[in-house]
């Protein structure tokens, strides 16, 4: 091998050149034999599955129906506001009554045992 670099070196610059490019050639020719060796066969063996066709909605139509699904969250929104609102004015309502029946209930007593002097 040392012998054949130092006639190389030897040899005019074309030559050397011309040696480099069909070195260069042969060794990429073997990198692609071998890879043509492994894909090959994989792409032979390949088998072409095709996907059940699934209809995709228009752009339009995907934009219109997250735009009804976000009024209708906002709708449901206002509404559990609207019902605890209806809820926490009942619940005043019954606490009034509660009050003022226990007050009547408090005087009703309190005049039942008041004496003069």
């Amino acid at each position: 091998m040392f012998e054949f670099l130092e006639k190389l070196r030897s040899k005019p610059e074309a030559t050397k050149k011309r040696i480099a490019f069909f070195g260069a050639l042969i060794f990429s020719g073997c990198i692609l034999t071998i890879w043509l060796s492994v894909v090959l066969p994989q792409i032979k063996n390949f088998k072409i599955v095709e996907e059940p066709k699934t209809e995709t909605p228009s752009p339009l139509s995907a934009l219109g129906d997250n735009i009804y699904d976000g009024f209708s969250s906002i709708k449901e929104a206002f509404g559990g506001v609207k019902n605890s609102i209806d809820s926490f004015t009942t619940e005043i309502e019954q606490y009034q009554n509660y009050a003022s029946s226990t007050e009547n209930s408090v005087e009703n007593d309190g005049s039942a045992t008041t004496t003069t002097n």
